[in-house]
C-alpha cells in the first residue's frame, strides 16, 4: 500500500499536525509511531486539504471525530454510573457537531479553491509581470519622445501646463501594476474565499494597467470569462 501526504503548502506545518494527530491513534497501531504517523497521514489525504487553513480545518475536523467516538466507546462500559453515560454521550454529541461546522467551513474552501472560474495563481504571477514590463516600456517611449528639458524658471509658472495623456495613463497603470503585485505576494496567507476574491482583484488590475499603457478600451469588471 502507497501513502501519499496530501499536498499542502508547508511541509512543516503539514509534520506539525501530524505529529498532534498521531497520538490519538497509539490506541488502534499498538503503540507503535510510525503506524500512527501513516494512519494520520492517509486520514488527512483523505480530506484533500487544499492550502494552510484547509489543513488545519481538516486536522480539526478529525481530532473532533476521534474524540466523540472515544466518548462513544468509554459510555458502554458498565462500570461506570448513569451520571457519568449520559454526559460522555453528551461530549460526543457535541464534538460531533464541531466536527460538523468545520466540515462545512472545509467543503466550502475547497469548492472555492476549485473553482474554474478563478484564474490561476500562476497566470496571475505571469499577468503582473508582464503589466510593469509594460508600465516601463511605456516610460522609456515616453522619455525618448521628450523634447530635451530647458532650464526650469525660478519661479513656477502659476498654471502649469496638465499631464499628456500618455503619461497620465502611464502613472496610473504603473500604480495597478504595483499594487497588483503586492497583492500577488500577499495570497499565500489569506484562506481560500479572501484569495478568491483577491485574484479577481488582481487580474482586473493586471488588465486594467496592459489596458491603459496599450490605449485599447478599459476591460469590464468584473472581468469577462
Amino acid at each position: 500500500m502507497s501513502h501519499a501526504e496530501p499536498e499542502t503548502g508547508s511541509s512543516v506545518l503539514l509534520n506539525a499536525v501530524i505529529a498532534l494527530l498521531a497520538p490519538m491513534f497509539l490506541w488502534s497501531t499498538g503503540g507503535d509511531v510510525a503506524c500512527a504517523r501513516l494512519a494520520a497521514m492517509e486520514t488527512l489525504a483523505a480530506y484533500r486539504a487544499t492550502g494552510p487553513r484547509s489543513l488545519i480545518t481538516a486536522t480539526t475536523i478529525i481530532a473532533f471525530e476521534l474524540a466523540a467516538l472515544w466518548s462513544l466507546s468509554q459510555s458502554m462500559s458498565d462500570e461506570i454510573s448513569l451520571s457519568m453515560t449520559l454526559r460522555l454521550r453528551g461530549n460526543a454529541n457535541s464534538m460531533d457537531r464541531a466536527a460538523e461546522r468545520n466540515r462545512r467551513t472545509l467543503e466550502q474552501d475547497c469548492r472555492i479553491a476549485g473553482s474554474p472560474d478563478l484564474p490561476n495563481e500562476a497566470a496571475l504571477e505571469a499577468a503582473v509581470a508582464e503589466a510593469q514590463t509594460m508600465v516601463q516600456q511605456a516610460n522609456a517611449r515616453i522619455r525618448a519622445a521628450q523634447p530635451p528639458q530647458a532650464p526650469a524658471p525660478v519661479v513656477p509658472a502659476p498654471n502649469p501646463a496638465p499631464m499628456p495623456e500618455d503619461e497620465r495613463r502611464a502613472a496610473w497603470a504603473g500604480a495597478m501594476a504595483q499594487v497588483a503585485g503586492e497583492m500577488t505576494a500577499d495570497m499565500g496567507t489569506l484562506s481560500p474565499k479572501q484569495r478568491a476574491a483577491e485574484m479577481m482583484r488582481v487580474e482586473a488590475l493586471t488588465q486594467t494597467a496592459a489596458a491603459l499603457v496599450s490605449g485599447a478600451p478599459l476591460p469590464p469588471f468584473p472581468p469577462r470569462r
